[in-house]
């Protein structure tokens, strides 16, 4: 988790979209067979477990440098939403019925064209293919973490040390 938000740091510029942070595997073995949901919200809690615990190792919390998603593409999908209201990210986890194993890609895509497609890469018109079901509530949220923006100023990072 360390060297992703160290990657987002050197990709990060002001006044720029922040880059897409994403960790995706094809099926977690982190419980062993993951397959029934207690053990999906068992691993939901524990990769939760590992961003709160980057991200309270002190210094400066951008929004950037949190991960956008983080999914077992054949089992649940965990990707952050912003509640830009109050500076704060909140994760939500999706558990995949057999039918829905097209959730974590479709999280992943998303995340990538809005990158590429964002204002001020002038890539045009984001394309329409992706496809969320309609009204499909998340399965599980965990509590929100506080976040800055970065404004191009230098702040400190977890190390002490001033990052640009």
């Amino acid at each position: 988790m360390t060297a992703l938000r160290e990657a987002a740091r050197l990709c990060a510029q002001k006044g720029s979209k922040p880059p897409f942070l994403g960790i995706v595997t094809a099926k977690s073995e982190m419980y062993g067979n993951t397959s029934g949901c207690d053990m999906v919200e068992k691993c939901g809690s524990k990769v939760f477990e590992v961003i709160r615990a980057e991200f309270q190792k002190g210094g400066t919390i951008c929004y950037g440098e949190m991960p956008c998603v983080i999914t077992s593409l054949s089992e649940w999908t965990m990707h952050k939403v912003r509640k830009q209201q109050n500076k704060e990210v909140e994760y939500h986890l999706y558990k995949h019925s057999k039918k829905e194993q097209h959730l974590g890609l479709q999280y992943v895509l998303k995340g990538i064209l809005n990158v590429y497609y964002s204002e001020e890469k002038s890539h045009g018109k984001q394309p329409g293919f992706i496809s969320f079901p309609s009204g499909r509530a998340y399965d599980q949220n965990f509590e929100r973490i506080p976040y800055h923006i970065y404004d191009g100023r230098s702040r400190k990072g977890q190390n002490g040390k001033t990052v640009t």
